[in-house]
């Protein structure tokens, strides 16, 4: 029994680090996913005045902003973890919630889903369960 003792306070330092490790080269390849879409928005707005599709142009531009939006809500939880040791409920919630968003906004302004109720309570549903679940983490919290 004694050598399963030492064989757990062995690993658990061990695991500590690689979770480190992990985490900062996310952090890392999410700085660089960050960079990259800033790069492909100024590239989109550059060829603005080569096309002649506007909306085509708004469509693209704003689903991609909305994926950086995305991606520095993902980018702000693992922040949190390397501070705090542990994933926030009501920030990973949070990240949900703009991911809908983006999803909403991008089907409406692709027009796909003007005349869908069923789309619509769909979202409405996603957003009430959301809400509830981020209410719930931030009422009943482990502090």
């Amino acid at each position: 029994m004694k050598w399963l003792n030492l064989f757990q306070s062995g690993t658990l330092p061990l695991f500590r680090l690689a979770v480190k490790v992990v985490i900062n080269v996310l952090v890392l390849i999410i700085i660089a996913v960050l960079f990259l879409g800033l790069w492909q928005v100024i590239i989109q707005i550059r060829n603005l005045f080569h096309l002649h599709d506007l909306n085509t142009f708004i469509t693209h531009t704003v689903a991609n902003i909305l994926s950086l939006l995305v991606v520095i809500e993902i980018f702000k939880g693992f922040i949190e973890y390397q501070e705090i040791h542990r994933f926030r409920l009501h920030s990973l919630i949070d990240s949900g919630f703009v991911f809908v968003l983006r999803e909403l906004f991008v089907e409406l302004f692709e027009g796909k889903i003007l005349h869908q109720f069923s789309a619509f309570l769909g979202f409405a549903c996603i957003f009430l369960s959301l809400g509830i679940v981020r209410s719930l983490a931030i009422k009943i919290s482990p502090k």
